[in-house]
């Protein structure tokens, strides 16, 4: 089976509507030899008609593989898309009575079209629009012309066929609208990801920082939850790229965020905060919260950023801290305070850490 699909072309590496565009012709394809099969099934004599018109839709389907393999998708889809409309053509004004309702098939067709197509390119929208053109104007000649019906159904076969063309329509709708569903929402995951992400560093960005932020301090505000902010600065980083590149001051930043990373508790939040700066939001002040603030100061003071395979070399970082209190009007004001006793301790030395109420860790 593997070897079959990499021989028409199909591949993990293609597209959503691409890989859904092999799917749909596929199951055309099966469909087309069902009907066959069973018109042979129910008749004695096969009409020579009916067989070239089979063979002529088998091959239509055929030749959109064959574009899709040479990866002229656009090619592929429009012909694929025409052979299921005059598949269904055939099936309500020459091969079945009218009672069994093939012509709901032709309701398949548009939701289909907006799967197959990329409605970002130009082409695509052209075709798509086209097609639905088409395919309403055959809907319309299929109810108005009269029926040749090749094959005559008893009672009992008329009412299953009608079942199954209504139960086929119904899913395959619900398919196809439950596949681009499923689509936008990874779509939109994907898009908020990237949104709440430092590229660089692949730790929350600003944006997270501050919706994070507005939750808890209203939290603490209603329900007297507290909570650490915590804003640093790593010393002297622009001397480090000056020094030895950007190259190594992003790893840097990478290596560092990975340290404050092991060393958080997975409710805390780190953000990077703009440039080399970084936010930590703390849930539940105690205690072990200032230990675990002393605990990312010595183990990045401590740690060895290689700048090659025989040199290395230590950072150090400032920063200013503070707890969400009553008299804070928002979260922007913490931001605000935090960052001035980070300015602080970068005007008296750097290398430390300043808390609200004064307290140093040198």
């Amino acid at each position: 089976m593997k070897r079959l699909l990499e021989f028409i072309g199909y591949s993990d590496q293609l597209n959503d509507k691409n890989k859904f565009s092999y799917i749909i012709t596929g199951v055309g394809l099966l469909q087309i030899l069902f009907f066959l099969v069973f018109y042979m099934l129910q008749s004695l004599q096969v009409s020579q008609v009916l067989i070239l018109q089979t063979t002529a839709v088998f091959l239509i389907y055929g030749s959109s593989i064959l574009f899709y393999k040479r990866e002229m998708f656009l090619t592929g889809k429009i012909v694929m898309i025409l052979a299921l409309s005059i598949q269904v053509f055939l099936l309500i004004w020459l091969w079945y009575p009218e009672a069994v309702y093939m012509i709901m098939f032709f309701f398949i067709v548009p939701p289909i079209t907006f799967i197959v197509f990329d409605l970002e390119k130009k082409a695509d929208r052209y075709a798509l629009l086209l097609i639905n053109i088409f395919v309403t104007f055959l809907l319309i000649m299929g109810a108005i012309l009269e029926p040749h019906e090749l094959l005559e159904l008893n009672s009992e076969h008329e009412m299953l066929f009608r079942m199954v063309t209504i139960l086929m329509t119904y899913f395959v709708q619900i398919l196809v609208f439950f596949f681009y569903a499923h689509r936008l929402a990874v779509k939109r995951k994907e898009l908020r990801l990237l949104a709440d992400t430092d590229v660089l560093t692949n730790i929350s960005n600003r944006r997270v920082l501050f919706e994070m932020g507005h939750k808890m301090f209203n939290m603490c505000s209603k329900y007297e939850s507290d909570f650490m902010l915590m804003i640093l600065d790593i010393d002297h980083f622009k001397s480090i790229n000056d020094m030895y590149g950007h190259p190594v001051g992003d790893q840097i930043l990478r290596e560092l965020t990975q340290l404050i990373s092991k060393n958080i508790r997975r409710e805390d939040l780190l953000c990077r905060f703009g440039g080399e700066e970084f936010a930590i939001i703390l849930k539940n002040v105690n205690e072990e919260q200032e230990s675990v603030i002393r605990t990312i100061r010595d183990i990045i003071n401590n740690h060895h950023f290689y700048v090659n395979e025989h040199e290395h070399i230590n950072v150090t970082f400032s920063a200013g801290v503070l707890s969400c209190q009553k008299q804070l009007q928002s979260f922007e004001q913490m931001v605000v305070i935090a960052d001035k006793l980070l300015y602080k301790a970068k005007n008296e030395g750097r290398n430390r850490i300043i808390f609200e109420n004064g307290d140093i860790i040198l």
